[in-house]
């Protein structure tokens, strides 16, 4: 299942996925003892962790006993885990933007396809999990794995973002900044803020259409989101439209997914360039 993360008028499109599928995802019902903050995927997700972050390893939030488990409840209009669709955003003030550097040349393309394989659209309740325990050539554990993730999970200064609760996604905010250089980390922390801030709202909405919904609302005048949503407009306003470096950084977004836009940013930042 998709869900369109649509950043309103800035319609930024980041496919859904769910929290049984994500990569801070678990297979298991319990508490979560791992040393994350629950994975994060950029826009439109809701923190279900509890703990502070990191680099992504057996003892943190890729793995089975962390992040969003089947035992929370993704059943029924909200699920059976008692979660409210928006939740409340009232604790969530934004992260502070770390500017991303382009290393290029460090991923080539067999390591850009397997990460994208394992943690894109295809990706399964254990794929994700697994390229992040790869020791490799393709992993984590390479200068092509550390340039995807980045130093740390709440650096987020890698080719990929850690959002708030949906777990991993590509790093628009990066894409974003280096595709427009003078308004691009303005406009980037903007989206980053925005997308966060409904991750947060709409994270464990259990369908297309209650997730949507939960969006609009959350960027409504009086929604939980409005004040982040109207920093994007303001931030972004040279960023927009069919050339704009928001089009540029989502070319998955007429399909709904999100591989084209993996390759694109991983080789912006990391790859071949574009």
């Amino acid at each position: 299942m998709n869900k369109s993360l649509a950043l309103t008028a800035l319609a930024l499109s980041l496919p859904f996925i769910p929290a049984a599928l994500g990569c801070s995802s678990s297979t298991g019902g319990g508490t979560d003892t791992g040393d994350d903050a629950g994975g994060t995927m950029h826009t439109d997700g809701s923190t279900t962790d509890t703990g502070t972050g990191g680099n992504h390893d057996s003892g943190e939030s890729f793995d089975t006993g962390a992040g969003h488990d089947t035992g929370a409840g993704q059943d029924g209009a909200i699920g059976d885990g008692g979660a409210t669709c928006p939740a409340d955003t009232s604790a969530y003030t934004g992260t502070t933007y770390a500017p991303v550097t382009a290393t290029l040349g460090v991923c080539g393309a067999t390591e850009i396809a397997a990460f994208v394989a394992a943690c894109g659209d295809a990706q399964t309740m254990t794929s994700c999990n697994t390229w992040f325990n790869e020791t490799g050539d393709a992993g984590p554990n390479t200068t092509c794995g550390t340039c995807i993730i980045g130093s740390s999970q709440t650096a987020s200064n890698g080719a990929a973002y850690f959002d708030v609760g949906m777990g991993l996604e590509p790093n628009y905010g990066a894409c974003i900044q280096l595709t427009d250089p003078t308004h691009g980390t303005a406009c980037g922390t903007a989206v980053d803020n925005g997308l966060d801030c409904t991750a947060t709202a709409c994270g464990m909405c259990a369908d297309q259409n209650s997730y949507d919904s939960c969006v609009s609302t959350a960027n409504t005048a009086t929604g939980g989101c409005a004040s982040f949503d109207s920093a994007e407009q303001t931030a972004c306003a040279n960023d927009t439209g069919d050339a704009g470096a928001i089009a540029t950084c989502n070319p998955g977004a007429a399909t709904q997914t999100s591989d084209p836009d993996w390759n694109y940013i991983i080789n912006l930042v990391c790859g071949s360039g574009q």
